[in-house]
């Protein structure tokens, strides 16, 4: 006949550097609800903050809508976002049936946290249908060296965040972290230190 499984046997794997495993009590068939690090944690060696049991990284995300090779690009790049027009900025409003599309230009301490700049080998953007992407590459000079920012705008509807943009979570600027282009950026710091060192020393049930 069916058996429990014992207490502390993993029930549900962690999915990332801020998610944490479920393990099964021993007194029920089911896994206990999903939990993850509290927000605000630095993780990806600083470069980035847990939100949402998620940690992504500006190379994450360049990674995911131009394959392997994709990089984030020299900070100078990000010295476009204060321009506000479709290709650099820090957020948008769509445009309607009435009215344009309207860009919100990044003050200089937030560029890192607008418009994903990205450097790659690959030709084709590998996110979503490229039909309904507009693709833009600007090249400048850095000390001699030319530096590529290439950039990407992506209509998934208007429900979705454009994936375009710099992903919740990632790191940009000191006590700085990007959520869902709002335009405004600051860190979430956890509001009790010791529950960042509860969960650090957390064990599974025996």
């Amino acid at each position: 006949r069916c058996r429990l499984k014992a207490a502390s046997t993993v029930c549900r794997s962690a999915t990332s550097e801020c998610d944490l495993p479920e393990y099964c009590t021993g007194h029920s068939e089911f896994c206990p609800k999903d939990v993850y690090k509290m927000n605000g944690l630095p993780c990806a060696s600083d470069q980035a903050f847990c939100i949402q049991g998620s940690c992504t990284t500006h190379t994450d995300q360049c990674r995911l809508l131009w394959g392997a090779t994709g990089r984030n690009s020299d900070a100078e790049c990000y010295q476009q976002n204060t321009r506000a027009n479709r290709y650099a900025n820090c957020g948008y409003t769509r445009a309607t049936e009435t009215k344009d599309a309207q860009y919100l230009r990044c003050d200089s301490e937030d560029v890192l946290c607008g418009r994903l700049h990205c450097k790659h080998l690959n030709e084709r953007l590998e996110y979503g249908l490229e039909t309904a992407a507009k693709l833009t590459a600007a090249f400048i000079n850095i000390n001699g060296t030319i530096e590529v920012c290439r950039a990407a705008v992506i209509d998934l509807g208007t429900q979705d965040v454009d994936p375009g943009m710099v992903p919740d979570g990632a790191k940009c600027g000191d006590d700085k972290v990007q959520i869902a282009e709002t335009g405004d950026f600051p860190i979430l710091r956890p509001q009790n230190p010791d529950c960042v060192r509860l969960w650090t020393n957390w064990r599974p049930p025996v």
